[in-house]
C-alpha cells in the first residue's frame, strides 16, 4: 500500500488519465515519512480507465472541500496526498487493513489485505490474456518471475484452457499402460 500511500496529486492527471507513480510511503524509525521506491522499475507512469478517473474526481471534490474547512491547520509538509486522513497527515498502513477488512466483510468478500487486491489485478490481468510483461510493468516489477511466481494465481478458466493442449499432447485414453500399476497403487 506504499505507493499509493505515498500518491500526491501532482502525480494524478486526471484530463491525460495517467498517474505517475513516483513515491512511497514508508514508516522508518517508528515516524511516517515520504521515501523512494523498491526499484527503477517502480517508477513508472500508469493509465487509468474512465471509472477510475471518475472516482479520483469525486475524491478530490471531497478532499478539496475537507481542506478547505481545514484552512492552515492542513499540514504543509505532508503535501498534497491524495490519500490521506481529514486532517490531512499520512494514514496509517494498519488503519487501511483494518477499513479495508471491514469493507470487504461487510460486502460478503471476506477479510482482504490491499496486498490480496494487487494479487486480484495482477492475476485477472492475466486471465484476460495481459502478456506477464505488461503485468510485470503494471505492477513495477524488473521481470516476469515475480509477476509470474507471486501475484498470479491460476484461475479455473486459465487452468482449463492449459487442459486443452495437455490432453491433445497424451496419446488417446487406454492405449498406454503403466507397468506394475494397480488400483490403489501410488505413482
Amino acid at each position: 500500500p506504499g505507493e499509493a500511500l505515498g500518491l500526491s496529486w501532482a502525480d494524478v492527471d486526471l484530463e491525460a488519465a495517467v498517474v505517475h507513480i513516483r513515491q512511497a510511503r514508508k514508516v522508518r524509525a517508528g515516524r511516517a515519512e515520504l521515501g523512494d521506491l523498491k526499484t527503477s522499475k517502480s517508477r513508472r507512469t500508469l493509465a487509468m480507465p474512465p471509472q477510475v478517473v471518475e472516482a479520483l474526481r469525486a475524491h478530490r471534490r471531497r478532499w478539496t472541500e475537507e481542506r478547505m474547512a481545514l484552512g492552515s491547520s492542513w499540514p504543509v509538509e505532508w503535501g498534497n496526498l491524495v490519500f490521506c486522513t481529514e486532517a490531512g497527515t499520512p494514514i496509517d498502513a494498519s488503519n487501511l487493513r483494518r477499513e479495508l477488512d471491514r469493507l470487504t466483510r461487510r460486502a460478503g468478500l471476506g477479510s482482504l489485505r490491499p496486498y490480496d487486491l494487487r494479487h486480484t489485478a495482477a492475476t485477472l490481468m492475466a486471465a484476460a490474456g495481459t502478456p506477464l510483461e505488461a503485468v510485470a510493468d503494471v505492477l513495477g516489477h524488473q521481470g516476469v518471475r515475480m509477476a509470474r511466481g507471486v501475484y498470479v494465481h491460476a484461475t479455473g478458466q486459465s487452468v482449463m484452457a492449459a487442459v486443452g493442449p495437455m490432453g491433445a499432447a497424451l496419446p488417446a485414453s487406454g492405449s498406454v499402460a503403466i507397468e506394475g500399476s494397480h488400483p490403489g497403487s501410488h505413482i
